[in-house]
């Protein structure tokens, strides 16, 4: 495989960005929306989460083929196809009859989401050169703070001109924006690989991952211990058990597992997914304290979290400068000791509790995130060779996103028990989802806490040309 460095590097930082801000405010801004669906095409609530649930679905079953893509038909032309089909299902959304088609255009929308957001890392690693590549990744980051600071205030204010079709008109727009300059600066990658794809392997893997993700997002609601819940849940990783298998023997994989025996990766990946799960809560949990306790609507809900969300965007460049002086690993363990006491502190709610107080914890909270995850990323991917670099970003946001779906479906459950539990001792309803969210977000502290010791096995290229060259000196 042939790699060049693109000669505009500016104009396709930009367009990247626009496309992370549009896959994420994809998702932030649609969660304001629901109560929209149910009343336009009068239905229940159960359907229209599925809006939600199909989009994750396929976007978790899209990444799974995406390093087989990107050797077939080669990364720029992945990320390429990935904004046109998003462009072109939301266009069509916007003139669904019903819910059920607008399900499989969101399920359409949800899959090229998936192509645009994994191959993201490896259009960044392919495309620039070595010493910028950090740099752009933290403006990588920046955009997706971006999306989530502005998403639910933009789908709230949109919503009010052109109503639920907003975010499918944001789509259309914005990917009409970015399409000819990423056609124009993304550099062109000579692909050497012609085997076809493992159809076979590829439904093994898509429905163990259905299976997975559909059993989670139910598991509440039928019983966690219910013969349906584990029997699905049973399959589910019975088909990845399986899928993992193949594609470690075969000799032309669609997801090289083999990315796994590289340490330097595989430690940043799962610090990436134990990260998700224990991140994931944030905007989850303040959501529900903002509207459920302190009576907030979803846009004034979406709206209180745009400077915590912004403080994150800013600090994601300058992480990025810092870390071509400083090894990334003494920066994510410092910064992850710290986060365990906000976390903390972030579980002392009260519904008497004052903005001033959850604002400050609540922007600490997410500057930590946005200098250490554009460290994360060069952890796992800095020292990936580039032949490998597209399976590499396929594993890593395949872990994300499960990660992310495990969580969100485990302590949902966690919630609705604690909820009956204070309810049960005679609380009134804002002490006891304040009390419950309480409680999930110290169970996720615990979780941080498990991610001190895999940062302290984080290595970059930066600490790894230092200790060789440390290696060189004593010999």
């Amino acid at each position: 495989m042939s790699v060049s460095v693109s000669k505009h590097p500016r104009i396709l930082v930009v367009a990247l960005a626009i496309a992370s801000i549009m896959t994420t405010i994809n998702v932030t801004a649609f969660t304001i929306l629901l109560p929209n669906y149910m009343n336009e095409f009068h239905t229940d609530l159960l359907t229209v989460q599925w809006l939600s649930t199909g989009y994750t679905v396929a976007q978790c079953m899209a990444v799974l083929v995406i390093g087989y893509l990107a050797d077939k038909y080669s990364a720029r032309n992945v990320y390429l196809a990935g904004v046109i089909v998003f462009a072109l299902s939301s266009f069509i959304s916007c003139f669904t009859p019903n819910i059920y088609a607008l399900i499989v255009m969101r399920m359409l929308c949800g899959a090229a989401g998936g192509l645009v957001s994994a191959a993201g890392p490896t259009i960044i690693y392919q495309s620039f050169d070595e010493k910028k590549q950090l740099q752009t990744m933290s403006y990588f980051t920046m955009a997706g703070g971006l999306g989530v600071a502005f998403g639910p205030a933009v789908g709230g204010f949109l919503e009010g001109m052109i109503g639920w079709r907003c975010v499918y008109v944001f789509n259309v727009v914005s990917a009409l924006i970015i399409i000819l300059p990423l056609w124009q600066h993304i550099p062109r990658v000579v692909q050497e690989v012609k085997y076809k794809l493992d159809v076979l392997s590829f439904l093994i893997g898509a429905s163990g991952t259905f299976l997975l993700l559909y059993s989670l997002s139910y598991g509440g609601e039928w019983g966690w211990f219910s013969y349906k819940t584990l029997g699905l849940l049973f399959l589910g990783i019975a088909c990845l058990a399986a899928f993992i298998c193949i594609e470690w023997k075969s000799d032309h994989p669609i997801l090289n597992v083999h990315i796994l025996s590289n340490k330097y990766f595989r430690h940043g990946a799962l610090m990436y997914g134990v990260a998700a799960i224990a991140l994931v809560l944030s905007p989850y949990v303040m959501s529900f304290y903002f509207q459920r306790v302190w009576g907030y609507s979803a846009l004034q809900a979406g709206e209180a979290i745009i400077l915590p969300s912004l403080a994150m965007a800013i600090a994601s460049p300058i992480s990025g400068r810092i870390a071509y002086r400083v090894p990334s690993r003494p920066i994510v363990v410092v910064s992850y000791a710290a986060l365990i006491f906000i976390t903390y502190k972030l579980g002392q709610l009260t519904p008497e509790s004052t903005l001033l107080y959850i604002m400050v914890w609540l922007m600490l909270r997410y500057v930590v995130i946005g200098v250490t995850d554009p460290l994360i990323a060069n952890c796992a991917f800095s020292l990936v060779p580039q032949e490998m670099m597209s399976h590499a970003s396929s594993m890593n946001a395949w872990i994300r996103y499960m990660c992310n779906a495990l969580a969100l479906a485990v302590f949902t459950g966690i919630m609705n028990n604690k909820l009956v539990e204070y309810t049960a001792l005679g609380q009134s309803a804002e002490s006891a989802m304040c009390n419950a969210l309480n409680d999930l977000t110290i169970y996720s502290m615990w979780v941080v806490v498990l991610c001190i010791p895999i940062a302290l096995m984080l290595k970059d290229k930066l600490s790894l040309d230092r200790e060789r060259t440390t290696a060189g000196r004593k010999r």
